[in-house]
């Protein structure tokens, strides 16, 4: 259709939040067999709402996921949107897509987006494919009159980002000016602003990008490698919150949760405490419960979720 000039666009209401959620749970049981954590972060910043063609966003980002995905074999797959500051007078919508796979040759960067060019010939990764992908999507992305480009190296991973000039559905038009939510919305960052967060993840890959995302929100990240160095770091710092992953070797992070709650020094015991799980069945979230924890947030990491739960606890904590 697009060689013959028969596609036309559909300029209708996209919801960002929707479309990015369902584009990573088409492809969370992909990465889940592989090991891999895959995740989303929308800027707060981002509309609810963009008049666009959704159906041809979402082939896009599909075709990009699915990519980074097949072509990374440990560590993360993430997508990040947000809403880029105000250049002469036009508004950008950015979408980037990043992976810790096995990343392209730099002889290969000008021409990744031509018809029937694949990025990997190394003989570790026999994998098949037209190379019509990438190409796509390129002629996509510009038909949207947007830009995609890459950025890799081998064994470095890799990174799309496709800008679309924003434009906005009527009811997010309102949201330009000031209203009671933005007002709130500022008060949220100021709070992130004087918040410290205690990180507690074995996983070196999933402590560091959990751990740039929160530092792009404003907090202030320290992180443990275990449950031993977070009872130690409570022995002599104080945090706001903590974020502890259930699964660790040595001490879990039940038991860890169990141990800072029996701590009398620093105010420990009364820290908000929040479980990161691949599972959130009824018998996990007892089990949290039972151990002392505050809350639970589901792997793959729905980075909005976990906003709305860390401001919650720390708006009742910095009113009390």
């Amino acid at each position: 259709q697009i060689e013959a000039g028969q596609l036309t666009l559909d300029n209708t209401s996209v919801t960002i939040r929707e479309l990015t959620h369902e584009a990573i749970d088409i492809h969370s049981q992909n990465a889940a067999e592989k090991g891999l954590l895959l995740n989303y972060h929308i800027d707060p910043q981002t509309p609810e709402q963009i008049i666009g063609d959704q159906k041809r966003l979402r082939q896009v980002l599909l075709n990009l996921i699915g990519n980074a995905i097949k072509f990374t074999d440990q560590g993360t797959v993430s997508v990040v949107v947000r809403r880029l500051p105000n250049n002469n007078g036009r508004e950008t919508l950015e979408f980037l897509v990043q992976d810790t796979g096995v990343g392209i040759a730099k002889k290969l960067l000008p021409i990744i987006f031509e018809p029937f060019v694949q990025a990997d010939f190394s003989p570790s990764h026999n994998l098949m494919g037209s190379g019509l992908g990438l190409s796509i999507c390129k002629k996509l992305v510009t038909m949207m009159g947007g830009e995609i480009w890459v950025k890799s190296s081998l064994n470095s991973g890799t990174e799309f980002c496709i800008h679309l000039e924003l434009q906005l559905s009527e009811q997010n038009k309102d949201s330009l000016v000031a209203t009671p939510a933005n007002q709130q919305q500022l008060m949220t960052q100021q709070i992130r602003k004087s918040t410290s967060l205690l990180l507690v993840e074995d996983n070196p890959v999933n402590q560091t990008l959990i751990t740039e995302l929160l530092q792009l929100h404003g907090y202030k990240i320290t992180t443990a490698d275990n449950g031993f160095m977070a009872l130690e770091l409570l022995k002599n710092s104080e945090f706001d919150a903590i974020l502890m992953d259930i699964r660790m070797p040595g001490i879990d992070g039940f038991e860890t949760t169990r141990r800072i709650r029996s701590l009398s020094i620093n105010r420990a015991f009364t820290t908000p405490i929040i479980a990161f799980s691949a599972e959130k069945t009824d018998e996990t979230a007892d089990f949290c419960k039972k151990a002392g924890m505050d809350d639970i947030i589901l792997k793959p990491i729905d980075l909005a979720q976990l906003d709305r739960v860390l401001e919650k606890l720390l708006v009742n904590k910095k009113t009390h």
